[in-house]
């Protein structure tokens, strides 16, 4: 079986749009979390997501924050975002992300996967050393968050840990749109690029005033910093 392992769409249609069409060929899909945020496509992000019979989804803190009055992701410029998510995210959408668990735990070809967003002690926030040797056992672990890809495993223990990096908005120096494939005949992972139009993200920024560092941001590959006052990551 394989499987596409995608996180950190963040409201990116074009770039998801483009993932999708260079894995046709997988047998499931299971999405890390953080749907929401940043770019204005949250709606056909989600309708594209929960028409799908093949995926498995869960929360990212993002989507808690969109979920909820009075919550901040700690960031100026997502808030921002959010701000606009909250206000244009019809009924059906925001029920499907509510639905969303926090983290899943699931039997794939007789091997346990466990899927985050976080870390083991935050599955919605956590950034600080996802994995500790002593308290991994075995199985396949998958988060995001971080917006860059990352791999370590253990043969002796029989675990691996995946981050497939940002599909909506990466932060590894590199623009295009990042995922994996998990091979479960061969019990490996490959981390893969694809191109897509940041043109067609920007001008749908621009058409709802999101800040330009945005899309710069998706140009760069790197967060940009907002030139005005109280811009942030």
């Amino acid at each position: 079986m394989k499987i596409l392992l995608i996180a950190d769409i963040h409201g990116n249609l074009p770039a998801m749009q483009a993932v999708i069409a260079e894995t046709r060929a997988v047998d499931k899909i299971l999405c890390l979390g953080d749907i929401a945020g940043y770019f204005p496509f949250l709606n056909e992000v989600i309708e594209t997501l929960s028409s799908m019979n093949n995926i498995i989804c869960i929360k990212g803190n993002h989507d808690h924050v969109l979920l909820n009055e009075n919550l901040s992701t700690g960031s100026f410029s997502a808030d921002i975002a959010i701000s606009m998510q909250k206000a244009d995210i019809t009924d059906i959408n925001k029920r499907f992300l509510t639905n969303l668990p926090e983290t899943v735990e699931t039997i794939i070809d007789g091997r346990k996967f466990l899927l985050l967003h976080g870390s083991l002690k935050d599955p919605l926030n956590g950034r600080d050393s996802f994995w500790e040797n002593e308290v991994l056992r075995e199985g396949i672990y998958l988060f995001g968050h971080s917006h860059k890809p990352f791999f370590c495993e253990s043969h002796v223990q029989e675990w691996m840990v995946i981050n497939p990096g940002s599909c909506g908005l990466p932060r590894d120096g590199d623009s295009r749109a990042s995922f994996a494939i998990f091979d479960t005949v061969k019990w490996k992972v490959s981390f893969h690029k694809v191109v897509y139009s940041i043109n067609e993200v920007a001008k749908r920024c621009r058409e709802v005033g999101l800040p330009e560092n945005f899309w710069k941001s998706l140009e760069s590959g790197e967060w940009v910093m907002a030139t005005n006052k109280g811009g942030d990551s």
